[in-house]
């Protein structure tokens, strides 16, 4: 089961097993260029970056591709009450 697989590679890499700390986007908002700097080079803009090309390669729709995009924004948006990774600076909306 799940719980013996993680035992497992516990053994494997003893730094496994560990919460990861939780990262708040919403707490430093001040209009600084080193907290912009940080969050635009942050490692989800790649994600996001990637994952918009992808989504453009699959559908070949730019009305849809922009759509979804503004979809998900929302979702994180009404989703950032329940996830602290959700929550974003006023503006980083």
């Amino acid at each position: 089961n799940k719980h013996d697989a993680r035992t497992f590679f516990k053994y494997l890499d003893p730094t496994l097993g560990v919460p990861l700390p939780e990262k708040s986007y919403g707490d430093a908002c001040e209009l600084t260029w080193d907290n912009v700097v940080t969050q635009v080079f942050d490692e989800f803009v790649v994600a996001h970056t990637i994952g918009w090309f992808c989504k453009a390669l699959i559908l070949r729709d730019y009305t849809f591709c922009w759509i979804l995009s503004v979809m998900f924004e929302v979702m994180e948006y009404t989703l950032s009450h329940q996830l602290n990774n959700f929550s974003e600076c006023w503006w980083d909306h």
